[in-house]
């Protein structure tokens, strides 16, 4: 059978007058015979493709926010320069994510925060550290991970009412580089000497401020000994000590040792002021002020080995025989002490003794008294309750 030809073709029959084609047995014209196409699937291809679509940008954003993510803990390229940092005592983790951001470790604070929360990370250990300026977000936590740095200085602490003879053992004690005999030197041979020393004054009781200090490594005793002169000398600056004592009616070298005194003798600090009335008072009546702490300081020896025949001891700081004030301070007074003796309480007490009823005053205070007769009778009292009230 030949192929029917088509419109254009070369040699078109007319079908109406071909005679080589039939009509099949349906009576239809077998040149025009069609095929239906399916039209169905055509939504489905279409949801398809948006989802295609919907996917594929999640895809390309979740990626995107991975990148910048990563970027917020790991800024890339090489490390910069090491920096010591020093992380505080009681620091959060915001407070550690802060200062690594400040100096410029780690990219974003907030994002170490977030991964520190993801690593279940609450605390560290404070002190120094050794980071890299430039560090991912992993390795800045590696070194919170490790020991601190051993401190580049040195700690020492001065308790109040040390004597200068006893302040270079703990020095000593505190500071393994230090020589205590070195610190003995210092002290006696004037090297070290406050600005507010009286120039005609050599002895420097009272006069190295108690307090707790950090030198830097490679100082040494001079250096520490300098730095509790000029404690004392910022201190008193802060208390008034010049006008204040110009106000007693005294030199700021005598208000030095009566606080000496008071730091000595109290047994709570809210007592501290009428201590300074009770000398004062004492002071101005020409009494002796009784104090035995003046008599220890004295003859060098601990109060708790005095002995009856000590008390009448001929020396200058025998206050139960001289009266006035000793020669010198006879210990280092704190703050609380300086401020108490430039502003005593008012009242007319002569007398203080260890008070033992604690329904009267707070334990381990005294009591204060002008009359001689009620003294006796505590007296007898922290005598009897074995006080130690000698």
């Amino acid at each position: 059978m030949k192929r029917p030809p088509v419109r254009g073709d070369v040699g078109f029959d007319d079908p109406d007058t071909d005679d080589d084609w039939d009509d099949d047995e349906d009576g239809e014209d077998p040149r025009y015979e069609y095929e239906e196409l399916r039209t169905g699937g055509g939504w489905g291809r279409k949801v398809f493709v948006v989802l295609l679509v919907v996917v594929s940008l999640g895809v390309l954003l979740a990626g995107g926010a991975a990148l910048w993510i990563r970027s917020q803990l790991d800024p890339g390229g090489i490390p910069g320069e090491t920096v010591r940092l020093t992380i505080p005592t009681g620091s959060t983790t915001a407070d550690i994510a802060r200062i690594l951001d400040d100096a410029g470790v780690i990219p974003d604070a907030q994002a170490f925060r977030y991964y520190l929360r993801y690593k279940g990370e609450e605390s560290f250990l404070a002190g120094d550290y050794e980071f890299q300026e430039n560090s991912a977000a992993w390795d800045a936590l590696a070194v919170l991970h490790g020991d601190p740095l051993p401190p580049d200085f040195a700690q020492f602490t001065v308790p109040e009412g040390l004597t200068i003879a006893q302040i270079p053992a703990e020095l000593a004690d505190d500071v393994a580089a230090f020589d205590e005999a070195r610190l003995a030197e210092l002290i006696f041979t004037g090297q070290v000497r406050p600005a507010s020393l009286p120039p005609e004054v050599t002895n420097l009781e009272g006069y190295l401020f108690p307090d707790t200090y950090q030198v830097e490594a490679g100082q040494d005793e001079l250096a520490a000994l300098n730095r509790m002169a000029q404690q004392f000398d910022q201190v008193a600056a802060e208390v008034g000590l010049n006008d204040g004592a110009a106000r007693l009616g005294l030199t700021p070298y005598e208000v030095v040792t009566v606080a000496s005194l008071i730091q000595e003798e109290y047994g709570v600090v809210e007592e501290m002021p009428k201590i300074a009335r009770v000398i004062y008072n004492r002071l101005d009546q020409g009494e002796p002020l009784g104090i035995d702490a003046t008599i220890c300081y004295g003859l060098a020896k601990p109060c708790s080995e005095l002995t009856q025949s000590d008390l009448a001891a001929d020396t200058p700081y025998n206050s139960r025989r001289n009266a006035g004030l000793p020669p010198s301070p006879i210990a280092a007074p704190g703050r609380e002490a300086l401020v108490a003796a430039l502003n005593p309480a008012e009242g007319d007490w002569i007398y203080y003794v260890r008070d033992p009823d604690a329904s009267r005053t707070p334990p381990g205070g005294h009591f204060f008294t002008a009359s001689s007769r009620e003294f006796e009778q505590v007296k007898a009292q922290c005598e009897a309750a074995g006080l130690g009230c000698g």
